[in-house]
Protein backbone atom coordinates (compact mmCIF):
# COMPACT_ATOMS: atom_id res chain seq x y z
CA UNK A 1 0.00 0.00 0.00
CA UNK A 2 2.42 2.40 1.25
CA UNK A 3 6.08 2.72 -0.63
CA UNK A 4 9.61 3.83 1.02
CA UNK A 5 10.15 7.55 0.17
CA UNK A 6 13.13 9.52 0.86
CA UNK A 7 14.05 12.45 2.56
CA UNK A 8 16.68 15.16 1.97
CA UNK A 9 17.01 16.02 5.94
CA UNK A 10 18.06 11.90 6.40
CA UNK A 11 19.64 11.51 2.89
CA UNK A 12 21.92 14.19 2.88
CA UNK A 13 25.32 14.09 3.80
CA UNK A 14 25.86 14.81 7.70
CA UNK A 15 28.25 17.93 7.92
CA UNK A 16 30.72 16.62 10.89
CA UNK A 17 31.73 18.70 13.39
CA UNK A 18 35.65 16.81 14.33
CA UNK A 19 38.41 18.62 14.39
CA UNK A 20 41.08 18.55 11.47
CA UNK A 21 43.42 16.00 11.47
CA UNK A 22 46.56 17.27 14.27
CA UNK A 23 49.76 17.91 12.73
CA UNK A 24 52.14 15.15 13.22
CA UNK A 25 54.51 15.20 16.41
CA UNK A 26 57.58 14.94 14.54
CA UNK A 27 56.75 18.05 12.24
CA UNK A 28 55.51 20.16 15.09
CA UNK A 29 58.94 19.31 16.79
CA UNK A 30 61.20 20.43 14.00
CA UNK A 31 58.85 23.58 13.80
CA UNK A 32 59.66 24.47 17.72
CA UNK A 33 63.11 23.30 17.49
CA UNK A 34 63.40 25.77 14.64
CA UNK A 35 61.28 29.01 16.02
CA UNK A 36 63.71 28.09 19.26
CA UNK A 37 66.56 28.89 16.94
CA UNK A 38 65.39 32.03 15.21
CA UNK A 39 63.83 33.39 18.42
CA UNK A 40 67.46 32.91 20.28
CA UNK A 41 69.25 34.81 17.04
CA UNK A 42 66.49 37.48 17.07
CA UNK A 43 66.53 38.23 20.81
CA UNK A 44 70.51 38.31 20.63
CA UNK A 45 70.62 40.74 17.83
CA UNK A 46 68.07 42.98 19.58
CA UNK A 47 70.08 43.14 22.94
CA UNK A 48 72.98 43.63 21.05
CA UNK A 49 70.99 46.48 18.62
CA UNK A 50 69.62 47.92 22.35
CA UNK A 51 73.44 48.46 23.57
CA UNK A 52 74.56 49.73 20.21
CA UNK A 53 71.94 51.68 19.48
CA UNK A 54 72.71 53.87 23.06
CA UNK A 55 75.99 54.36 22.02
CA UNK A 56 74.57 55.61 18.38
CA UNK A 57 72.29 58.29 20.43
CA UNK A 58 75.94 59.51 22.41
CA UNK A 59 77.97 59.45 19.16
CA UNK A 60 75.63 61.18 16.64
CA UNK A 61 72.72 63.27 18.91
CA UNK A 62 73.92 66.72 19.41
CA UNK A 63 70.89 67.72 21.46
CA UNK A 64 72.19 65.24 23.92
CA UNK A 65 75.48 66.15 23.45
CA UNK A 66 74.75 69.20 24.05
CA UNK A 67 72.89 68.79 27.26
CA UNK A 68 75.22 66.75 28.81
CA UNK A 69 77.65 69.34 28.36
CA UNK A 70 75.62 72.28 30.16
CA UNK A 71 74.40 69.26 32.89
CA UNK A 72 78.49 68.74 33.85
CA UNK A 73 79.50 72.27 33.66
CA UNK A 74 76.71 73.62 36.09
CA UNK A 75 77.44 70.50 38.52
CA UNK A 76 79.04 71.93 41.74
CA UNK A 77 81.99 69.56 42.15
CA UNK A 78 82.36 70.10 38.48
CA UNK A 79 82.28 73.89 39.04
CA UNK A 80 85.03 73.73 42.34
CA UNK A 81 87.34 71.36 39.51
CA UNK A 82 86.70 73.54 36.71
CA UNK A 83 88.09 76.42 38.98
CA UNK A 84 91.04 74.68 39.96
CA UNK A 85 91.82 73.65 36.46
CA UNK A 86 91.69 77.37 35.06
CA UNK A 87 93.75 78.49 38.11
CA UNK A 88 96.37 76.47 37.22
CA UNK A 89 96.28 76.85 33.37
CA UNK A 90 96.64 80.88 33.89
CA UNK A 91 99.76 80.46 36.20
CA UNK A 92 101.49 77.83 34.55
CA UNK A 93 100.61 78.36 31.09
CA UNK A 94 99.52 82.46 30.99
CA UNK A 95 102.51 83.58 33.76
CA UNK A 96 105.38 81.98 33.78
CA UNK A 97 108.54 82.86 35.93
CA UNK A 98 109.62 85.69 34.26
CA UNK A 99 105.95 87.14 34.08
CA UNK A 100 104.89 86.37 37.27
CA UNK A 101 108.22 89.02 38.39
CA UNK A 102 107.17 91.20 36.06
CA UNK A 103 104.08 91.53 37.36
CA UNK A 104 105.13 91.88 40.60
CA UNK A 105 107.22 94.65 40.24
CA UNK A 106 104.00 96.22 39.01
CA UNK A 107 102.97 95.57 42.63
CA UNK A 108 100.45 92.37 41.52
CA UNK A 109 100.44 89.16 43.33
CA UNK A 110 99.34 86.49 40.53
CA UNK A 111 98.96 84.13 43.07
CA UNK A 112 96.25 85.96 44.76
CA UNK A 113 94.69 87.71 41.49
CA UNK A 114 94.33 84.19 39.97
CA UNK A 115 92.05 83.10 43.28
CA UNK A 116 89.55 86.02 41.75
CA UNK A 117 89.84 85.01 38.62
CA UNK A 118 89.14 81.74 38.16
CA UNK A 119 85.48 81.71 39.36
CA UNK A 120 85.03 84.94 37.30
CA UNK A 121 86.51 82.97 33.97
CA UNK A 122 84.23 79.87 34.56
CA UNK A 123 81.06 81.86 35.43
CA UNK A 124 81.53 84.35 32.13
CA UNK A 125 79.30 82.87 29.45
CA UNK A 126 81.25 84.03 26.80
CA UNK A 127 83.93 81.25 27.99
CA UNK A 128 81.42 78.88 28.74
CA UNK A 129 80.22 78.94 25.04
CA UNK A 130 83.55 78.74 23.68
CA UNK A 131 84.41 75.70 26.35
CA UNK A 132 81.14 73.86 25.22
CA UNK A 133 82.39 74.73 21.06
CA UNK A 134 85.99 72.92 22.26
CA UNK A 135 84.31 70.00 23.68
CA UNK A 136 82.20 69.51 20.32
CA UNK A 137 85.10 69.72 18.29
CA UNK A 138 87.28 67.30 20.15
CA UNK A 139 84.48 65.30 19.76
CA UNK A 140 83.78 65.18 16.63
CA UNK A 141 87.55 64.52 15.66
CA UNK A 142 87.44 61.82 18.88
CA UNK A 143 84.61 59.79 17.02
CA UNK A 144 83.28 61.23 13.44
CA UNK A 145 85.80 63.36 11.14
CA UNK A 146 89.10 62.71 12.21
CA UNK A 147 91.91 65.86 11.25
CA UNK A 148 95.75 66.17 11.67
CA UNK A 149 94.93 69.62 12.50
CA UNK A 150 94.85 70.79 15.99
CA UNK A 151 92.22 71.43 17.77
CA UNK A 152 91.17 75.44 17.67
CA UNK A 153 91.59 76.80 21.41
CA UNK A 154 91.73 80.02 20.76
CA UNK A 155 88.30 81.60 21.83
CA UNK A 156 88.56 79.95 25.26
CA UNK A 157 92.14 81.91 25.18
CA UNK A 158 90.33 84.80 24.14
CA UNK A 159 87.76 84.58 26.51
CA UNK A 160 90.09 84.13 29.17
CA UNK A 161 91.54 87.18 28.53
CA UNK A 162 88.87 89.14 27.76
CA UNK A 163 88.02 88.37 31.47
CA UNK A 164 91.72 89.02 32.77
CA UNK A 165 91.78 92.41 31.08
CA UNK A 166 88.38 93.94 32.21
CA UNK A 167 89.16 92.75 36.13
CA UNK A 168 92.71 92.73 36.42
CA UNK A 169 94.16 95.62 33.16
CA UNK A 170 97.50 95.90 35.36
CA UNK A 171 97.85 91.68 34.74
CA UNK A 172 96.66 91.67 31.30
CA UNK A 173 98.98 94.59 30.02
CA UNK A 174 101.64 92.09 30.44
CA UNK A 175 100.54 89.38 28.30
CA UNK A 176 101.05 89.08 24.46
CA UNK A 177 98.64 88.35 22.09
CA UNK A 178 100.22 85.01 20.99
CA UNK A 179 99.68 83.35 24.40
CA UNK A 180 96.99 80.48 24.82
CA UNK A 181 95.27 79.38 27.76
CA UNK A 182 95.67 75.28 27.16
CA UNK A 183 97.08 73.44 24.55
CA UNK A 184 95.22 70.18 22.35
CA UNK A 185 97.51 68.82 20.02
CA UNK A 186 96.58 65.98 17.83
CA UNK A 187 98.26 63.37 19.46
CA UNK A 188 96.77 63.46 22.79
CA UNK A 189 93.35 63.11 20.71
CA UNK A 190 92.39 59.20 20.25
CA UNK A 191 91.18 58.40 17.12
CA UNK A 192 88.02 55.96 17.54
CA UNK A 193 86.43 56.94 14.05
CA UNK A 194 86.76 53.35 12.81
CA UNK A 195 84.67 52.13 15.72
CA UNK A 196 82.09 54.12 14.93
CA UNK A 197 82.00 53.62 11.32
CA UNK A 198 81.45 49.39 12.70
CA UNK A 199 78.89 50.20 14.85
CA UNK A 200 77.11 52.05 12.13
CA UNK A 201 77.45 48.37 9.67
CA UNK A 202 76.81 46.79 12.84
CA UNK A 203 73.63 48.10 13.78
CA UNK A 204 72.15 47.68 9.83
CA UNK A 205 73.21 43.72 10.10
CA UNK A 206 71.33 43.57 13.48
CA UNK A 207 68.56 44.95 12.37
CA UNK A 208 67.47 42.48 9.51
CA UNK A 209 69.06 39.60 12.05
CA UNK A 210 66.06 41.41 14.84
CA UNK A 211 63.53 40.11 12.24
CA UNK A 212 64.29 36.54 13.31
CA UNK A 213 62.53 36.59 16.19
CA UNK A 214 58.83 37.77 14.49
CA UNK A 215 60.23 35.01 12.08
CA UNK A 216 60.37 32.71 14.86
CA UNK A 217 56.28 33.60 16.11
CA UNK A 218 55.34 32.29 12.47
CA UNK A 219 57.30 29.15 12.42
CA UNK A 220 56.60 28.11 15.86
CA UNK A 221 53.00 25.48 16.29
CA UNK A 222 52.71 28.11 19.43
CA UNK A 223 52.86 31.38 18.55
CA UNK A 224 51.88 32.25 22.32
CA UNK A 225 55.42 30.97 23.48
CA UNK A 226 57.37 33.08 21.07
CA UNK A 227 55.42 36.08 22.51
CA UNK A 228 56.64 34.58 26.27
CA UNK A 229 60.02 34.69 24.99
CA UNK A 230 59.78 38.33 23.89
CA UNK A 231 57.80 39.47 26.97
CA UNK A 232 60.26 38.10 29.17
CA UNK A 233 63.55 39.72 27.19
CA UNK A 234 61.53 43.31 27.75
CA UNK A 235 61.49 43.13 31.22
CA UNK A 236 64.73 41.52 31.95
CA UNK A 237 65.88 44.31 29.80
CA UNK A 238 63.91 47.02 31.91
CA UNK A 239 65.33 45.81 34.74
CA UNK A 240 69.12 45.86 33.47
CA UNK A 241 68.30 49.54 32.26
CA UNK A 242 67.03 50.49 35.44
CA UNK A 243 69.87 49.26 37.47
CA UNK A 244 72.70 50.75 34.97
CA UNK A 245 71.30 53.81 35.23
CA UNK A 246 71.95 53.77 38.75
CA UNK A 247 74.64 51.96 38.96
CA UNK A 248 76.50 53.16 36.35
CA UNK A 249 77.50 56.58 37.81
CA UNK A 250 78.83 55.07 40.75
CA UNK A 251 80.83 52.08 38.96
CA UNK A 252 82.12 54.99 37.02
CA UNK A 253 83.54 57.01 39.77
CA UNK A 254 85.21 54.28 41.65
CA UNK A 255 87.27 53.15 38.11
CA UNK A 256 88.21 56.74 36.92
CA UNK A 257 88.28 58.82 40.87
CA UNK A 258 87.08 61.60 38.11
CA UNK A 259 83.79 63.95 38.97
CA UNK A 260 83.74 65.11 35.62
CA UNK A 261 83.28 61.51 34.55
CA UNK A 262 80.83 60.72 37.50
CA UNK A 263 78.85 63.44 36.68
CA UNK A 264 78.69 62.79 32.89
CA UNK A 265 77.84 59.06 33.38
CA UNK A 266 75.24 60.08 35.55
CA UNK A 267 73.74 62.68 33.11
CA UNK A 268 73.81 59.69 30.34
CA UNK A 269 72.44 56.86 32.46
CA UNK A 270 69.49 58.80 34.00
CA UNK A 271 68.02 58.59 30.11
CA UNK A 272 67.89 54.75 30.27
CA UNK A 273 64.54 55.27 33.10
CA UNK A 274 62.57 56.18 30.19
CA UNK A 275 63.24 53.26 28.06
CA UNK A 276 63.17 50.79 31.38
CA UNK A 277 59.66 51.92 31.69
CA UNK A 278 58.57 51.25 28.45
CA UNK A 279 60.31 47.89 27.88
CA UNK A 280 58.70 46.75 31.69
CA UNK A 281 55.44 47.58 30.56
CA UNK A 282 55.67 46.39 27.31
CA UNK A 283 57.28 43.20 28.66
CA UNK A 284 54.51 42.72 31.18
CA UNK A 285 51.75 43.57 28.19
CA UNK A 286 53.61 40.69 26.02
CA UNK A 287 53.59 38.31 28.93
CA UNK A 288 49.94 38.58 29.98
CA UNK A 289 49.02 37.86 26.09
CA UNK A 290 50.92 34.97 26.05
CA UNK A 291 49.21 33.65 29.54
CA UNK A 292 45.76 34.29 28.22
CA UNK A 293 46.95 32.50 24.93
CA UNK A 294 48.09 29.49 26.51
CA UNK A 295 45.40 29.42 28.96
CA UNK A 296 42.81 29.12 25.96
CA UNK A 297 44.55 26.57 24.38
CA UNK A 298 45.05 24.51 27.68
CA UNK A 299 41.70 24.39 28.33
CA UNK A 300 40.66 23.84 24.97
CA UNK A 301 42.98 20.95 25.28
CA UNK A 302 41.11 20.21 28.39
CA UNK A 303 37.70 20.40 26.87
CA UNK A 304 38.67 17.58 24.03
CA UNK A 305 40.24 15.32 26.19
CA UNK A 306 37.05 15.38 28.75
CA UNK A 307 34.71 14.86 25.36
CA UNK A 308 37.13 11.75 24.49
CA UNK A 309 36.85 10.48 27.78
CA UNK A 310 33.07 10.66 28.21
CA UNK A 311 32.69 9.24 24.99
CA UNK A 312 30.81 12.48 23.72
CA UNK A 313 33.23 12.32 20.36
CA UNK A 314 31.22 12.04 17.49
CA UNK A 315 32.18 8.79 16.01
CA UNK A 316 32.85 8.66 11.94
CA UNK A 317 29.68 8.83 9.71
CA UNK A 318 28.32 7.68 6.93
CA UNK A 319 28.92 10.43 3.65
CA UNK A 320 25.18 8.98 3.45
CA UNK A 321 22.32 7.36 4.50
CA UNK A 322 20.73 4.68 2.01
CA UNK A 323 17.92 5.76 0.03
CA UNK A 324 15.33 3.58 -1.52
CA UNK A 325 16.15 3.58 -5.38
CA UNK A 326 12.36 3.32 -6.09
CA UNK A 327 11.63 6.98 -5.51
CA UNK A 328 12.46 9.16 -7.86
CA UNK A 329 12.12 12.21 -5.41
CA UNK A 330 14.96 10.68 -3.28
CA UNK A 331 17.55 10.30 -6.16
CA UNK A 332 16.98 13.89 -7.54
CA UNK A 333 17.14 14.66 -3.99
CA UNK A 334 13.83 16.80 -3.67
CA UNK A 335 10.94 16.27 -1.17
CA UNK A 336 7.77 15.11 -2.41
CA UNK A 337 4.78 17.18 -0.54
CA UNK A 338 2.52 14.41 -0.84
CA UNK A 339 4.35 11.77 0.67
CA UNK A 340 5.24 11.13 4.46
CA UNK A 341 9.01 12.50 4.90
CA UNK A 342 10.12 9.94 6.96
CA UNK A 343 10.39 6.22 6.14
CA UNK A 344 9.13 4.03 8.82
Amino acid sequence: MFEPTGSVYLDTPPTSSRHPVPEPATTRNRRSVAAAILGVIGILALTLAAILGSAWVLVNDNETLSNTIDTVIDDPQVRTDLEAEIAIAIQETLFDTELTAQAARLGLDIETEVATLAPTIRDDTTFRAALSDLIFEAHSQVLLDRSDAPIDVAPVTSAALAVIEREVPEAASVLSADDVLVVVTPEQIPDLTGPVGLLNRSLLALGFASLALPLAAVVHPRRHRVMAWAGRWLLVMGLVAACLAVGLPFIAEQLTGSSIVEVSIRALSGRLLAPASVAGVAGMGFTAVAVIHKRRETRSAADEGTAAALRFDEPDRPSALPASPQTEFAQRGLVDAGQPLINI
